[in-house]
């Protein structure tokens, strides 16, 4: 039953306040990260100089938020990602940086030591797993961005053959969208969202909603429970609805992770 087991999701991802507007397409890019051994530490120790790099692209309109994400459920060798880095654009991303305009960027943020060392330290510290490019489909968008401190949990599905990007958008948006729309309205910092892979190809995901949670009791997902949802659905059962679900994509993995930083446009 999706609001006992699966209703989580961000990237990607992910968490922001409403800064994409839909006007533009929003893309959201996933870099996944494993850390080297015995460097979790490490990792959050360098968050910072990350966050001050993120600020300059964030002011400058480059980016529309930055979050880093990390795990929560599961951990360790059973974890995809041990942190995972979001960044959101309004519309296309641009080009990725030159080294030149890179290392700039870093003078500009004034974090501490050359760019150099800023490179050497990720090297040591991180294993790059995966680096997926996502939009957000028309309207796939509810609720809260999120904050540090909130929880965000990825659905990671793959589409069954025969079944179209906007088809499965649709359906969750009118069916799980619409029920997290009317839950919020007495869960202050509910949110979701809908993400569908642009690149690289996968073989094992392509589409994912993501759950934004403001607390751990709001992980469980019986947020206002049946009546909330019979308020928005009277004609189907939520376990009609995730049966249908089952009908268009097939479940790869649930995550659960924790926004340890976010850097948003004022």
């Amino acid at each position: 039953m999706k609001m006992k087991l699966i209703c989580i999701a961000f990237v990607t991802l992910v968490c922001v306040r409403g800064v994409i507007a839909q006007d533009k397409t929003p893309f959201v890019q996933h870099s996944c990260v494993k850390a080297a051994p015995g460097q979790i530490a490490g990792i959050s120790e360098m968050l910072p100089d990350i966050s001050r790099n993120a600020e300059v692209e964030v002011h400058e309109g480059r980016l529309a938020f930055h979050a880093v994400l990390r795990t929560t459920l599961p951990v360790g060798s059973a974890a995809r990602c041990d942190f995972m880095f979001v960044r959101g654009y309004e519309g296309y991303p641009p080009a990725p940086f030159t080294r030149a305009d890179a290392e700039a960027n870093f003078v500009k943020s004034g974090a501490a030591g050359t760019y150099d060392d800023y490179l050497a330290r990720q090297r040591k510290l991180w294993t790059p797993v995966s680096n997926d490019l996502l939009f957000v489909p028309r309207n796939g968008i509810v609720g809260s961005g999120g904050s540090v401190g909130d929880y965000v949990r990825l659905n990671l599905d793959k589409l069954k053959p025969g079944h179209l990007v906007s088809h499965w958008a649709r359906f969750e948006r009118e069916g799980w969208g619409a029920y997290v729309e009317a839950a919020a309205k007495d869960l202050p910092g509910l949110g979701w969202r809908e993400e569908a892979l642009v690149s690289p190809m996968s073989v094992d995901y392509n589409v994912m909603t993501v759950d934004i949670l403001p607390s751990w009791a709001a992980t469980e997902g019986d947020w206002g429970g049946s009546e909330v949802w019979n308020q928005v659905h009277p004609e189907m059962k939520n376990a009609e609805y995730m049966a249908k679900v089952r009908e268009i994509v097939d479940p790869y993995k649930v995550e659960l992770y924790r926004v340890v930083t976010l850097v948003v446009q004022k």
